[in-house]
């Protein structure tokens, strides 16, 4: 009859034993599951900031397309001006050729009239 109170002695403390691994194991488990939500919602940030990322550099190559743009319009202007001016120039020497004729041409009615 001791044999049988030994092993149920016996018994009764691994079950004990059983229940405190179990809970180790339990609190194992909530522990985890704390971290692995933890990871999620980091990785739901950084997802976040990813995809602003991906807006900013969306948003900056629009910009610079829209600065091309305005250079490339820019650009035209600038040449088109360039030549008017050359046009300017050219005429301005014509006038300078007549103006220097006509000097000559009058020279010689002043010099009649003398």
């Amino acid at each position: 009859m001791q044999e049988v109170q030994s092993i149920i002695i016996h018994q009764a403390l691994n079950i004990q034993k059983t229940g405190q691994v179990f809970e180790a194991v339990k609190d194992g488990i909530q522990t985890s599951t704390e971290h692995i939500r933890t990871v999620i919602t980091k990785a739901d940030r950084m997802e976040e900031a990813r995809e602003d990322m991906i807006d900013a550099v969306q948003s900056s190559a629009a910009a610079a397309q829209e600065n091309a743009a305005s250079i490339e319009e820019m650009m035209a202007s600038v040449e088109m001006v360039y030549h008017e001016l050359a046009s300017i120039t050219e005429k301005t020497n014509a006038l300078g050729q007549l103006s220097a004729e006509m000097k000559e041409h009058i020279a010689i009615f002043k010099t009649a009239a003398a």
